[in-house]
């Protein structure tokens, strides 16, 4: 495989044209101007659950503006070649079209943050760099700023990122699988961000989340850390490693033996391989990682 990201990439003007004429109206569309907007950054590893916690944040805003929602991989089908370079190969598309879905994003923050609207930026905080930079952009404009990760165990977010490839198949033909290098690359690098978030006070308000939107804990960054102030990193770990319960265990079972006849009948893994199905039955994945992403712009 070509390992040059770039080597899909659309040239500046035209990726600039996108922007204006198909992405900003999408998004903008009815979004209002508030004299004190909020930022929310929300992260958490592939599969941990932030669709429902974007739903949270837009329930939670309704009555105050509303909220522009910018997520990468949303953004990606404005691009025209994406469609076919998943239909060649879904599990490498979303490598190809990293950077371009990036540059997106980084128009969109751009523009949130010049109109004032209530905006919540999805990733996986893989980067501390770049949430680092994001916040800072949305505080510097005046803007409230919320980070808010999600503590899922690796087994559970390994199962949804299978639910949600078994689904897209079966329903579109075609699916966004996320590697195993690319979950952990992501399980580690939130830690460092959270550091970052919490010792640089780079947030007003930094939350940690179960699945679900049940609140772990949350902390107030407005001003020098409190004597006793807990660890986020060490709250996400901890949650991480703990036991499944007997309900999440009983779940876990049933959709793995779901899941394994579409998995199969799609190619992720060989029919009969009883190995492989014990791994997937333990959380664990084995699906080839495209080349490494030495300059994500992932969020």
């Amino acid at each position: 495989m070509d390992r040059d990201p770039e080597r899909h990439s659309l040239s500046p003007d035209a990726l600039q044209k996108i922007y204006e004429t198909r992405v900003s109206p999408r998004l903008f569309r009815g979004a209002e101007s508030v004299e004190q907007p909020t930022a929310i950054v929300l992260g958490g590893q592939p599969g941990s659950g932030k669709t429902p916690m974007q739903n949270h944040a837009t329930r939670e805003f309704a009555g105050s503006g509303g909220m522009v929602k910018i997520i990468g991989d949303d953004l990606r089908a404005f691009l025209p070649h994406y469609k076919s370079l998943q239909r060649a190969d879904d599990k490498t598309a979303a490598f190809y079209t990293d950077r371009d879905s990036g540059r997106l994003v980084e128009k969109a923050i751009a523009e949130a943050a010049q109109r004032r609207v209530n905006v919540l930026v999805e990733g996986t905080m893989r980067n501390p760099e770049t949430v680092a930079a994001t916040l800072q952009q949305f505080r510097d404009a005046g803007f409230r700023t919320d980070a808010r990760a999600l503590a899922v165990s690796p087994e559970m977010s390994s199962l949804g990122v299978l639910q949600r490839y078994a689904a897209q198949k079966e329903s579109r033909g075609i699916g966004r699988m996320t590697t195993t290098e690319a979950h952990n690359n992501a399980l580690r690098g939130m830690l460092d961000t959270l550091d970052r978030i919490q010792d640089g006070r780079l947030a007003d308000k930094l939350t940690i989340y179960r699945r679900g939107a049940e609140v772990i804990h949350s902390f107030d960054l407005t001003g020098p850390a409190r004597g006793g102030e807990p660890r986020a990193r060490e709250l996400v770990e901890r949650e991480r490693s703990r036991p499944l319960s007997p309900q999440e265990a009983q779940y876990k079972q049933r959709e793995i033996e779901r899941l394994t006849p579409v998995l199969q009948k799609h190619g992720v893994i060989p029919a009969r391989d009883p190995q492989r199905n014990a791994e997937l039955s333990q959380g664990k994945d084995r699906t080839p990682s495209p080349p490494r992403r030495d300059d994500d712009r992932e969020r």
